[in-house]
């Protein structure tokens, strides 16, 4: 897991929306939330600044978290079987990292239990492109294989 404080590296913090799925990989629990739209209603959603971010993940004062990943954009075509998502992953101290294998994970799994048809998501995260596969799925466990893309993208301008 890489870890960075430079404020100027991130772009502004996300609203995200109150929903979350919540699961573990290999024991560390994440959060999946959302970027909420401009047309969601404002009661149903929060920024992601430090603060909101550490409360949330908090064990006993919050959901309890190692971290949260935070999906910025989603898409998926007919044509192409993949799915391509953005994201955004976050310390339970509020921090902004790079990513997190565990928490890519979570992420499919996620993404694998609303679309049943789902084997590849090709994510953008951290400056990086990573690919998952999903391998198995029994009674909820989704077995899932990440491995990081060659081509390093220049900056987390893409990050929304």
């Amino acid at each position: 897991m890489s870890h960075s404080s430079g404020a100027g590296r991130w772009p502004p913090r996300p609203r995200v929306s109150s929903r979350f799925y919540k699961a573990h990989g290999l024991g560390n629990d994440y959060l999946v939330f959302e970027r909420a739209e401009e047309s969601d209603r404002v009661d149903a959603t929060w920024c992601a600044t430090p603060g909101n971010v550490a409360r949330v993940c908090h064990p006993h004062r919050g959901v309890g978290a190692d971290g949260i990943v935070v999906v910025a954009s989603s898409e998926r075509s007919d044509v192409d079987p993949a799915a391509r998502v953005s994201l955004r992953m976050f310390n339970p101290d509020g921090g902004e990292f790079e990513r997190s294998g565990n928490g890519l994970r979570v992420l499919a799994s996620y993404l694998a239990s609303r679309d049943p048809m789902l084997d590849v998501i090709d994510a953008r995260v951290g400056g990086a492109e990573v690919r998952m596969r999903i391998h198995g799925r029994h009674e909820g466990t989704f077995d899932v294989r990440s491995e990081e893309h060659t081509s390093e993208l220049q900056s987390p301008d893409h990050l929304v």
